[in-house]
């Protein structure tokens, strides 16, 4: 449960994210009653995400996460997803 500014960063450095600080916003009272065998993609510099050490649940091919991302540079997401043709 977490209310504020969080800070994220990549788990996986082979991600298009690597040495990507990302900016984020959290505002939620959920949790999860259950954490085991869930893969994070994030982790959490500022926060508390998921369990006070990551947000980004990956499931399949899914990603859900507590932080609501703030693009800072202004249109690096945008870049990326019309780099990928996925702007349609």
């Amino acid at each position: 449960m977490g209310h504020g500014y969080t800070i994220l960063s990549t788990k996986n450095r082979d991600s298009f994210l690597k040495y990507k600080k990302i900016y984020a916003h959290e505002f939620h009272h959920g949790f999860f009653k259950e954490f085991g065998g869930i893969d994070c993609f994030f982790n959490i510099e500022r926060g508390y995400g998921i369990n006070g050490m990551c947000d980004g649940a990956i499931i399949n091919n899914t990603l859900a996460n507590f932080s609501h991302i703030f693009d800072y540079d202004n249109e690096f997401f945008y870049r990326w997803i019309k780099s990928n043709g996925l702007d349609y």
